[in-house]
């Protein structure tokens, strides 16, 4: 009994009565009753099928041709040897002609001996034999009166379409979509750009300056009384603060919270790691260098490096009383924290930055590479760093040169450049850079030009354009300003210098209000423009998941996922005029797989304890963009079209939703999951997802666990745990982008 390797559908091989077993485990086989044969062979291969086709098969390793098949071809799989042989291409030139009927004929007249892989092309009956039958067969499908390769199935690769890497071992690229529908890229080109580098400017003042603690929103404020910016009494009858007190621009995602959150500091740095940023600049501009804050943001930052996160390095920016400022930021955080946090600290030519005066007293010479506070309204000075842009705003004067290697701008949401003072074009009719600058020539309105951007994409679109190594974003987390005297130079009794309300302000940071994510989803999309996007993981050969066998099974799987261990925890801190509190943390998810086989995707995760409240609403929930970025909109959840757990499971089985349009679900079937201490799995046929198994996969996923339960996607950064965070989503995808 010869063996042979096949890949076509079980009904046809057993209409043709042949029999089935398997040579390994992880390829698909069969054994015939065939006799004459001296090897083994690959067979039941439409013509015109190519090597991608065939590999796509199998799960064990399979070298050989990519090109279109032909009679002949040799391939390993798993290192056994194997000869393809393709019903009717009895010649072995990947055709069907008259040579090949003819030398059927010449064989069974007696006058040609065919053998190997021939003889095998030439049984297009498969009864062993060649005779008249396979002669007529092979003649009649060359004249197109009969299919050699009705039923025929291999794995179908659109070459055109099919992503063939390079691959990144984990995570890879994300996906997701913004509130505006706008998509970020999966491919910009491959690989990605180590060179390149993106730094934003890190705010820690918020409730480290004045006594009252009391959340000032200057957006509601004027919001619920237009008045109350005409006058000082006019604004403290509103329920504004009097000068010098904090005042927020808008509600940030987390609340009106201040810098001594390490909760929020947390679900910050989770955020920036998402977005692909490489460093923080923290704010010592005012001569304030916020030690204690930083020692907590070192922590965290050190902790998730351990769990091999590439998270952002650190350096500090000064500019009043700058050589003094450097020396207690050498004294208080280098000298007494270098040893332990090192690895943190950003280093230009090998050495920490900093950006101001040089200290000569205190600070060891050369322990620093300086650069000069480049101020925008300042003369340009030989080697600053720049904060922000005014007149120089999208000219080459606007690039820097931060070391011999690397040139630099600074991009940022909103320009305060005609009057240094983002109140009086909020409120009294001046015309500063707000982050609706430039929605007249994007065709938007001034509310939509807000929402989309427009400012903030000119001067990313500039910077990429003069080809620079790296990008200064000012800045992310900039919600508070004091109030400040009137200044007279502009009409502006109540007055604001660096951040008045949504349009006057330069945060990225998510707000719980009209801007949303959408600077935070638009900073991550300039990235991968900027930087390219990281290579996506590899979605791998076919593979079955018996779903209630080992979890063993998962260990080869090559689309592998990551998520922050350690961020599922309970929030407890005083904010601006209340407590936060969050108990919404349960599974703290931190890895997650998926392969797939012909009828069926297979959804593996894992979370850091055992998994708990299995009964519990929002218990584990796996939403699904089934189209990739082609889903539609309109019929889908914040671009997810498929739900599974949304509600709980039932008899042992879990639920899969579709959507309706909008948190608006209807049930399409019942799925198999199992769950194992700290495991779970869940088997999805893909005709579930409107996925025909003979086109290519294209997927968007995320897990989440209590959060989001009534529809609202901003709960992904504030509630129980999201993987990957936010609004991100995790990307199994075979088509090139």
């Amino acid at each position: 009994m010869k063996k042979f390797l096949c890949t076509t559908i079980l009904s046809l091989i057993l209409t043709l009565a042949i029999s089935f077993t398997c040579f390994a485990e992880d390829v698909l086989c069969t054994e015939s009753s065939l006799e004459l044969l001296d090897d083994t062979y690959i067979l039941m291969i439409p013509l015109g099928s190519t090597g991608e086709d065939l590999k796509l098969n199998f799960t064990g390793n399979v070298a050989g041709t990519d090109g279109t098949l032909k009679s002949g071809d040799i391939f390993t799989v798993s290192g056994k040897t194997y000869t393809v042989a393709i019903a009717g291409d009895v010649n072995g030139d990947g055709k069907v002609t008259s040579v090949d009927y003819i030398s059927i004929k010449k064989n069974f007249s007696g006058s040609m001996t065919l053998s190997g892989y021939s003889f095998v092309s030439a049984d297009v009956s498969y009864d062993g034999k060649i005779g008249s039958v396979d002669y007529l067969r092979v003649k009649q499908y060359f004249a197109g009166r009969y299919d050699l390769y009705e039923g025929m199935n291999i794995y179908p690769v659109d070459s055109e379409r099919l992503y063939t890497g390079p691959f990144s071992e984990e995570n890879g690229t994300f996906g997701g979509v913004d509130d505006l529908g706008r998509e970020l890229l999966y491919d910009t080109q491959s690989g990605s750009s180590a060179e390149k580098e993106v730094g934003v400017f890190y705010f820690m003042a918020q409730g480290q300056h004045g006594s009252t603690l009391k959340a000032y929103d200057n957006n509601l404020i004027v919001l619920n009384n237009p008045n109350a910016t005409r006058s000082d009494a006019d604004w403290l009858a509103a329920g504004g603060g009097p000068i010098g007190l904090q005042h927020f621009w808008g509600k940030p995602i987390f609340g009106y919270y201040t810098s001594n959150d390490t909760w929020v500091m947390r679900k910050q740095v989770e955020m920036l790691v998402a977005t692909g940023v490489d460093y923080i600049i923290i704010d010592a501009t005012n001569g304030f260098i916020y030690a204690e804050q930083s020692v907590e943001l070192f922590k965290i930052l050190k902790e998730y490096k351990k769990q091999g996160i590439d998270v952002p390095k650190v350096a500090y920016y000064t500019n009043t009383n700058s050589a003094a400022t450097v020396m207690q930021i050498y004294s208080n955080i280098y000298a007494r924290y270098g040893r332990v946090y090192d690895e943190l600290f950003y280093k230009v030519d090998g050495k920490p930055l900093i950006i101001g005066e040089e200290a000569t007293v205190n600070v060891p010479q050369g322990y620093f590479y300086y650069r000069l506070p480049q101020w925008p309204n300042a003369a340009l000075n030989g080697s600053g760093f720049p904060w922000m842009e005014f007149t120089r705003w999208c000219k080459p004067t606007s690039v820097y040169n931060l070391s011999s290697t690397q040139s630099m701008m600074s991009v940022s949401p909103a320009q305060h450049n005609q009057t240094c003072e983002f109140s009086a074009t909020a409120w009294y009719g001046y015309n500063d850079r707000s982050r609706s600058y430039g929605h007249k020539a994007a065709g938007l309105t001034k509310e939509e030009g807000m929402l989309a951007g427009t400012n903030y994409s000119v001067s990313w679109d500039y910077a990429i354009s003069q080809d620079v190594e790296n990008v200064f974003i000012t800045g992310f987390n900039e919600w508070v300003a004091g109030r400040m005297e009137p200044h007279y130079w502009t009409y502006s009794p109540i007055s604001f210098v660096d951040c008045a309300d949504p349009d006057t302000s330069r945060d990225i940071e998510p707000m719980d209000g009209i801007l949303k994510d959408n600077y935070l989803m638009q900073t991550a999309n300039y990235i991968k423009k900027f930087k390219k996007a990281d290579a996506r993981v590899d979605t791998g050969k076919l593979t079955t998941i018996d779903i209630n066998g080992d979890f063993a099974q998962w260990d080869n799987v090559t689309a592998k996922y990551s998520d922050f261990k350690g961020d599922a925890i309970d929030r407890l801190c005083d904010g601006f005029g209340e407590r936060y509190i969050n108990q919404t943390a349960r599974n703290d998810i931190v890895s997650a797989k998926v392969c797939m086989d012909r009828e069926n995707i297979y959804f593996y995760v894992e979370t850091a304890e055992d998994i708990k409240g299995l009964s519990s609403k929002s218990f584990m929930n796996l939403y699904l963009r089934s189209k990739g970025s082609d889903t539609v909109k309109e019929d889908s959840w914040e671009g997810f079209d498929y739900a599974v757990n949304r509600e709980n499971q039932n008899n042992g089985k879990m639920l899969l939703e579709k959507s309706k349009g909008g948190y608006n679900w209807e049930a399409v079937c019942e799925v198999q999951y199992k769950i194992e201490g700290n495991k779970m799995v869940i088997a999805v046929k893909k005709e579930s997802l409107g996925i025909d198994k003979k086109e290519l996969v294209d997927i968007q996923f995320k897990w989440t666990d209590n959060t989001a339960m009534n529809g609202n996607i901003m709960e992904c950064y504030t509630n129980g745990d999201a993987a990957p965070y936010g609004r991100y989503t995790y990307i199994f995808s075979q088509v090139k982008k």
